[in-house]
Parts: structure tokens; C-alpha cells; sequence
């Protein structure tokens, strides 16, 4: 009996123990954790050529490196090493985390994404002094996750062609002149019969005849008579200016009339009373005027007289 309660104990106290450590666990650690076992590890694939298999010392050329997350999960702590061979010199690295030293290539990324992918391309030069025909090999390195991926690219040093001497160049035109001359040579001539040079008697040159002037000939009198002068037409008589008529003598100013009193109407200029409205010659505006003034003090003197009796009364 106290064997058995003591292993029903035991076994309660491993479920409670169980049971805490689950509900301790961080969310991120049972969320990392895989259903079906054990996560599956990140894979990564790289591949490298070059631009030219067979170049000239001196010449530039390219190598380019591809990296590509062929695997389920990221990769992190991804490094790229690339040494170049003996004879070969790179100039810089065109890439994200990437550095370029005279014979050394090294990348760094914290992580590559799934099917992610990343390009590397290197510019080198061949050495000058590198032998001709000789293979020239290199080796990519990745390191990612405790695991390793390698690739190579290689290229043989072409050889130059010869240049050729000028001596040569010399001697073969040497030879084309003489192959012309003999060939000139073998040609027939045709013969040229000079004959003796004969002097030629000298002419005689004659002094040339110059024509002299003929006398021009003088106009012969005409038998004909010479026309008579025509007479002269007589001139025309101008026209007399019409004599213009003489200003009428202006009286002198005549005294004026007594008020009441005009001469405009009469024809002798005799004073006369003034019949209806004067004519001045100005318009009756004035008279519009003068009734309202005359107006405007009838008015003034009737406000007055009407304010005077008003006071009187108080």
C-alpha cells in the first residue's frame, strides 16, 4: 500500500513539473520548434566564370560569383572568400558587404533570404609578366551555417602574336622592285630613229603695213530750203482779280441810351422804349435764377418772422 501511494505521488508531481515548464517556455522557442521534428537546415548553391578563357597578359577581365538559397529556410552568417592565383590582380568587388584587397575578394551578409539570391563580380587584371599558355585557377569558399560550398573558374594566358620585323617588311619590297625592273627588262623596246638637226633658214620679217586714217568726209550743202520759224503762239490774258469789296466804315460808338431805353429795332439807330424782354443775347437762365433767389429770401424772411412770434409768445 505505501509503495503504491508513494509512485501515485511521484507521478503527480511529474505532471505539475511537466505542466509548469510548458507555460514557462517563451512563445518564440515552441513557435521555432517544427511539428514534424527537427528544422531543416539552409542550403546554398555558388557558381563562378569568367569573362574571357584566353586573354592577353595586361588584359582586364571579370569574374562573376553567384549565390543562390536553393534550401527551405534562411541562411545567416553567410561569408564569401575568393583568393586570386599568382599572376592575376583584382581592382574592386561590385557587391553589397564586399571588399576587394590586391589578390583577396571577402563578403559578409547577416542572413540571405529563402530563394534569395546575391551577385559578386570582380574586376582583375592579368599580370603583364604572366607566362603564356599557362592555366590560371581560383577557388570561391562560402561558409554559411557550420557548412561549406566551393567553386572554381579557370583560363589559360593566350599568346601573343609575333610582330613582325621591319627587316622582313624591308626585303620584301627590295624584292617587288626587282622583280619590276626585270620585268621591264623583259619587254621589248621599240626603236626611235633620231634624225640629223637641220637648221631653218631665218625669216624675214616685214614691217607690217599699218592702214592710216581716211579723212572722214564733210556733209555736203542740201539744196533744200530751210523751213520757216513758225510764229510763237500769243500768250494767253490772265484773268483780272475781281476787285474785293471795300469794309463799310465802321460809325463810331454811339452814347448810350437812357434805361428803359434800346436802338437794336430801329433802323436809324434812334432810341426806343423797350418793348417785352431786353434781347442781350444771353440766355434766360438768369431770370430762372434771380426768381429763385427772390424766392429763397421770401422764404428766409417768412422762417424769421415766424420764429420772432413764437418767442414773443413765450
Amino acid at each position: 500500500m505505501r509503495v503504491t501511494r508513494r509512485s501515485q505521488q511521484r507521478a503527480a508531481t511529474a505532471s505539475l513539473v511537466s505542466a509548469a515548464t510548458l507555460f514557462a517556455l517563451p512563445a518564440a522557442a515552441t513557435a521555432a520548434a517544427p511539428a514534424d521534428g527537427a528544422p531543416t537546415p539552409p542550403r546554398l548553391k555558388v557558381s563562378k566564370r569568367v569573362s574571357d578563357r584566353t586573354p592577353l597578359p595586361g588584359q582586364r577581365i571579370t569574374y562573376t560569383v553567384v549565390i543562390r538559397n536553393v534550401g527551405l529556410v534562411p541562411a545567416y552568417n553567410v561569408r564569401l572568400t575568393d583568393r586570386l592565383p599568382e599572376g592575376v590582380s583584382a581592382t574592386s568587388a561590385r557587391a553589397r558587404g564586399c571588399r576587394a584587397a590586391r589578390t583577396v575578394v571577402r563578403c559578409r551578409w547577416a542572413h540571405l533570404r529563402y530563394r534569395g539570391s546575391m551577385t559578386v563580380a570582380i574586376a582583375a587584371v592579368v599580370d603583364k609578366k604572366a607566362r603564356p599558355g599557362k592555366r590560371l585557377t581560383n577557388t570561391a569558399v562560402l561558409t554559411y551555417g557550420g557548412r561549406t560550398a566551393r567553386s572554381r573558374a579557370s583560363f589559360v594566358v593566350a599568346r601573343p602574336k609575333p610582330v613582325k620585323p621591319q627587316k622582313a617588311v624591308a626585303t620584301r619590297a627590295k624584292e617587288r622592285d626587282e622583280a619590276a625592273v626585270t620585268k621591264a627588262e623583259a619587254t621589248p623596246k621599240t626603236r626611235h630613229v633620231t634624225q640629223p638637226h637641220r637648221p631653218q633658214p631665218a625669216r624675214r620679217t616685214e614691217p607690217a603695213n599699218t592702214p592710216t586714217p581716211k579723212p572722214t568726209p564733210t556733209s555736203k550743202p542740201t539744196s533744200k530750203p530751210t523751213p520757216k520759224p513758225k510764229p510763237t503762239p500769243k500768250p494767253t490774258p490772265t484773268p483780272k482779280p475781281t476787285p474785293t469789296s471795300k469794309p463799310a466804315p465802321v460809325d463810331p460808338a454811339p452814347s448810350p441810351c437812357p434805361p428803359g431805353m434800346t436802338r437794336a429795332q430801329q433802323p436809324d439807330g434812334a432810341c426806343a422804349p423797350v418793348q417785352g424782354l431786353p434781347r442781350t443775347g444771353a440766355s434766360v437762365n438768369w431770370l430762372v435764377v434771380l426768381s429763385l433767389l427772390v424766392l429763397g429770401a421770401g422764404s428766409v424772411i417768412v422762417i424769421g418772422s415766424h420764429v420772432r412770434s413764437s418767442r414773443s409768445r413765450h
